[in-house]
C-alpha cells in the first residue's frame, strides 16, 4: 500500500512539471531588426507624381561618369558631378542639353539629338575597354519596386544573350562584355526628354522614363552596376536652379569641357591652342 503511494505521488508530480519546449530562439539583434525595417522600407512605394512647384532630388552613380545630384521635375533637368565640376541642365521646349564645368570655366551648349557625354568618353579612352552599356537591347518585364518607386522592368531577352554567346565563343568579344542586363526604371509622369537626357548622362538604356537601376553580368561571371540610386527626397527646388553661367568660355565638345586648366594647358602645348 505504501509503495502504491509512492508510485501515485511520483505520478502526479511528473504530470504538473513544465514540458521542455526545446531551445529558445536567439532574439534578434538591433542590427538585424534594422536591416529588416531597412529592406521593408525599401520594398515600400514612396513616390509617384510631384506636386506642383517640387522637384526630385536624387544621388545617383554611374559606372562610367561617376556619382551625380540630380534635381528634375516638368520645368527641367539637372545633373552635377562634384568630382569632375560639370553640371548639365536642360530645359523646355527642346531640352537640348547645356553643360559646364567649375573646374575648367567652360560651357557646352548640345543638341538633344546629339548628345552622348558617355559615349563621347569611351571613345576618348579606348585604352581601357569601357563596354557600350548603353547599347544593350531590353524589353519590358514588369515591375519592381526599387529606391522608393514603382518601376518599369526591364531585361535582355534570352535570344539575345544567345548571340552574344556566339560571338564570345568566336573571339569577337571579350569575356568582359555582357551577356545579360536588368534595368528599372519609373513612370512618374516626368517629360520623356528629361529622362532620355539623364539616360545619355549614366549610358542606361532609353525608355524615357526616370533611370534608378542598372546591372549586367558579364561572361568572367563578375556583375556590374551601371547605374545605381542611393536616395531620392522631393524638395523645392532653388529659383534660379537651372540658370547657366553666362561668362564661362565655350567649347565644341564634351571632351573639352572635360577638361580642367591643367589638362588643357598641357593639350596645348603638345598639339597647338
Amino acid at each position: 500500500m505504501q509503495l502504491k503511494l509512492v508510485l501515485l505521488l511520483i505520478t502526479v508530480i511528473s504530470n504538473t512539471l513544465p514540458v521542455a519546449a526545446g531551445p529558445i530562439p536567439a532574439r534578434p539583434s538591433p542590427a538585424a531588426l534594422m536591416q529588416k525595417s531597412q529592406a521593408a522600407q525599401k520594398n515600400q512605394v514612396k513616390f509617384t507624381k510631384l506636386p506642383a512647384g517640387k522637384a526630385f532630388a536624387l544621388q545617383q552613380s554611374s559606372l562610367i561618369l561617376g556619382e551625380y545630384d540630380v534635381l528634375i521635375n516638368s520645368l527641367g533637368v539637372k545633373a552635377s558631378c562634384k568630382r569632375s565640376g560639370i553640371t548639365f541642365v536642360a530645359v523646355p521646349p527642346l531640352w537640348n542639353p547645356v553643360g559646364y564645368s567649375t573646374f575648367s570655366k567652360s560651357i557646352w551648349k548640345s543638341q538633344r539629338a546629339n548628345f552622348s557625354p558617355i559615349n563621347d568618353t569611351c571613345k576618348s579612352l579606348p585604352m581601357l575597354g569601357l563596354p557600350s552599356i548603353w547599347l544593350i537591347p531590353v524589353e519590358h518585364s514588369g515591375q519592381k519596386v526599387s529606391s522608393g518607386f514603382n518601376c518599369e522592368t526591364f531585361a535582355t531577352t534570352p535570344a539575345w544573350s544567345n548571340e552574344q554567346a556566339k560571338s564570345f565563343k568566336q573571339g569577337l568579344i571579350q569575356n568582359t562584355a555582357p551577356v545579360s542586363a536588368k534595368y528599372e526604371a519609373a513612370n512618374v509622369g516626368l517629360p520623356a526628354p528629361a529622362c532620355q537626357v539623364l539616360e545619355k548622362i549614366f549610358g542606361t538604356p532609353s525608355c524615357s522614363f526616370l533611370p534608378i537601376h542598372f546591372t549586367f553580368l558579364k561572361f568572367n561571371k563578375n556583375s556590374s552596376t551601371g547605374l545605381e540610386t542611393f536616395s531620392c527626397h522631393v524638395v523645392t527646388p532653388a529659383k534660379d536652379w537651372l540658370d547657366t553661367p553666362t561668362n564661362y568660355k565655350t567649347v565644341k565638345t564634351f571632351g573639352e569641357l572635360n577638361m580642367d586648366k591643367g589638362s588643357q594647358a598641357g593639350a596645348e602645348i603638345l598639339f597647338g591652342p
